[in-house]
């Protein structure tokens, strides 16, 4: 990937504003990606200032799919307490994660899409936390959403139970939600049917790309919820029939 003086400078701001908490406005378009490449490039650069992934994130936000890393430090487990204030805003997505059960490396370049899932130890609960750099997010071009992580602000990882090829992908029963506030009862729905399509296209992408998926990072792979803003702090519960649970305190 190209790390051009534009990618540099933006990744920069990206990343002292996380520091910050606080969003940039009034950017100079000349740093802002022109290409899928410049935006991935910004991704990994902002990544090395943050220290490494301990996730993935894979969705359709552009003509198609997309991902992005997610920040260790950004990643937590089940029933701990999650600071509000350490994010811009905080929107709260119920999705379905995928864990491996070894690397995913070079070695899987010419395996077919069966092979490929054969590789997949687990399914999780997860909820994923949307946030974003941009003062005028959403209203800003999504290839710099793109190098913005893909407006993710953290992970929250839940249950997890073996992998099962059977188990209904497109619209599993679920229960959301923040406070008083049910965000969904019922199916869900990805915007994509079966995520499992980019999971797939994931590890092509990283193969292609030089990289790798540790068996201790998860992908998580789309919303099945849409996007519910948290007014506050609250008890978030997320419950994905077949799966389990992800839960954890807004304060």
């Amino acid at each position: 990937m190209s790390k051009t003086p534009e990618a540099m400078l933006l990744a920069q701001q990206l990343v002292a504003a996380r520091q910050a908490r606080i969003t940039l406005d009034n950017l100079d378009d000349a740093i802002l990606p022109k290409s899928a490449a410049e935006a991935y490039a910004v991704q990994q650069l902002t990544l090395a200032a943050l220290g490494g992934a301990g996730a993935y994130k894979v969705g359709p936000p552009l003509d198609g799919p997309s991902y992005a890393p997610i920040p260790a430090a950004k990643v937590w487990l089940n029933h701990q307490d999650i600071v509000c204030s350490q994010f811009t805003k905080v929107g709260l997505e119920l999705e379905i994660a995928f864990r491996f059960k070894s690397e995913i490396n070079a070695n899987h370049a010419q395996s077919s899409d069966a092979e490929i899932l054969e590789q997949v130890a687990q399914m999780m609960a997860v909820v994923e936390i949307v946030d974003s750099r941009y003062a005028k997010w959403p209203q800003i071009a999504k290839l710099a959403q793109l190098a913005d992580l893909q407006n993710n602000g953290g992970l929250i990882i839940g249950d997890a139970v073996p992998y099962a090829p059977d188990f209904d992908f497109v619209a599993p029963d679920m229960i959301f939600s923040c406070g008083a506030q049910t965000v969904l009862a019922g199916a869900g729905g990805n915007p994509v049917g079966d995520p499992r399509h980019l999971l797939i296209w994931l590890v092509r992408k990283l193969i292609a790309q030089g990289q790798t998926i540790a068996p201790a990072q998860v992908v998580t792979t789309g919303s099945y919820s849409g996007c519910y803003f948290a007014p506050g702090a609250d008890e978030v519960v997320g419950e994905i029939a077949g799966i389990g649970r992800v839960m954890f305190n807004l304060i």
